[in-house]
């Protein structure tokens, strides 16, 4: 028989308040929210100063933050701050460090710059763009030439290539987008051979929103090595999406986690930059269906489903379940061509 850990209450208030800065990002809801938590409830969890001070920074109060920060320092010491991507850049910056927290810092300045800079999106320019999802519906379609053909090609997470399909899916690669989760930092497109082969690695997690520990548990120490030896020691560039652009594509799609496809296509359609698209179903299904083009790590079936959201504040707002939802992303693509 399994015990489920009961929460107590500051616990409770650390889940929530995680899971609407996931979803809005620093609005005044959840700077306000952080407020009463931390000032009015006395929260005690380090976590939720932590994302109180990402949140400053994020609404452009820098100096409110490093008041924040050493008050954290005092409290708390060098405790979790690497897991605060932001943080860990304002705590560098301000003489407070340790080994990883300056790999985290140096991280994610190396993805400010080059997003503040607009390198990745420079790179695209007068290039022709192919943009290769996961699905299984292009096993038949022998479009691989067709997709090798483009200059840039890029393809996300668990892509398998397997030689039967290589007339359909095509073998190059030179963009890899990623959301670097625990599974996807593990994977073979994560070995030193594969990384040959990319120009960049465009990471889809949210830095800005979402605690290292939230997306890889056990492996944010993995994850930071992995990245800063790759920006370190090699060619390729790494760059992410913008703070905003996962809050705009949950409330405009009304889904609660967008898919890696979904983020990078409505990121290139916001830019203005035409890629062609293959690998993203066609058309809305029901049930699971067998996909070989995934990593055996990952499962091999893609799962389709319409249930909504569990969480009651969410639900009230019309979002959809918080699993990726295929046909719904489906239907908010269909509708850019209105």
């Amino acid at each position: 028989m399994t015990h489920k850990r009961c929460l107590n209450k500051d616990e409770r208030q650390k889940v929530f308040l995680h899971s609407i800065m996931r979803y809005e990002g620093a609005s005044d809801f959840v700077y306000h929210a952080l407020q009463i938590a931390l000032f009015s409830d006395c929260n005690s969890l380090p976590e939720v100063q932590l994302l109180y001070i990402v949140c400053l920074l994020e609404r452009g109060d820098e100096d409110l933050a490093l008041v924040c920060l050493k008050d954290y320092f005092t409290k708390y010491g060098l405790e979790k701050i690497s897991n605060y991507m932001p943080v860990a850049a304002l705590a560098v910056k301000n003489g407070i460090s340790d080994p990883l927290i300056e790999k985290s810092a140096a991280i994610f300045n190396h993805l400010e710059k080059n997003r503040a800079e607009k390198f990745f999106e420079n790179f695209l320019s007068g290039k022709s763009v192919a943009v290769v999802g996961n699905s299984p519906n292009v096993i038949g379609r022998g479009c691989g030439t067709e997709i090798d053909s483009h200059d840039i090609v890029m393809r996300m997470n668990m892509f398998n290539l397997p030689d039967e399909y290589a007339t359909d899916t095509g073998k190059k690669i030179n963009v890899y987008v990623s959301n670097a989760n625990a599974r996807v930092i593990t994977s073979q497109n994560y070995t030193v051979k594969a990384c040959e082969c990319y120009d960049w690695i465009y990471i889809a997690m949210n830095i800005w929103h979402v605690p290292l520990f939230d997306f890889l548990q056990n492996k944010v120490e993995e994850f930071l090595n992995v990245h800063f030896d790759l920006m370190s020691n090699s060619n390729i560039r790494l760059c992410a999406f913008p703070p905003d652009l996962s809050v705009k594509v949950r409330q405009q799609a009304k889904i609660a986690v967008a898919t890696t496809g979904l983020k990078i296509l409505y990121h290139l359609k916001e830019k203005g930059i035409p890629c062609d698209v293959y690998g993203f179903n066609e058309v809305e299904q029901n049930g699971q269906t067998f996909n070989p083009l995934k990593e055996n790590k990952d499962s091999n079936f893609d799962f389709f489903q319409e249930t909504t959201i569990t969480s009651s504040y969410y639900r009230n707002l019309g979002f959809f379940d918080t699993g990726h939802n295929f046909n719904q992303e489906l239907r908010f693509r269909r509708s850019w061509g209105k």
